[in-house]
């Protein structure tokens, strides 16, 4: 998405320079939108990696409990 976001922007430069004024700012706009979906895809992705080291986390603590409490442990 990042990249999509800076290829609509490089074309937005070029319809500035073409006096392409509103072609531009449609890009600039599609630019904007790809960045942040790109800035809330790596949020996403940050958590769900979070969440899996705590779902780790969790399961190494529950294993060293029912060894030492037995099976049994919940």
């Amino acid at each position: 998405e990042l990249r999509f976001a800076r290829e609509k922007l490089a074309e937005a430069r070029l319809g500035v320079e073409k006096r392409q004024n509103t072609v531009a700012m449609y890009l600039v706009e599609e630019s904007e939108i790809n960045s942040e979906l790109a800035i809330e895809q790596s949020r996403a992705a940050q958590s769900r990696r979070k969440v899996n080291e705590l779902r780790r986390a969790n399961e190494v603590l529950k294993e060293e409990l029912e060894t030492s409490y037995g099976e049994s442990f919940e």
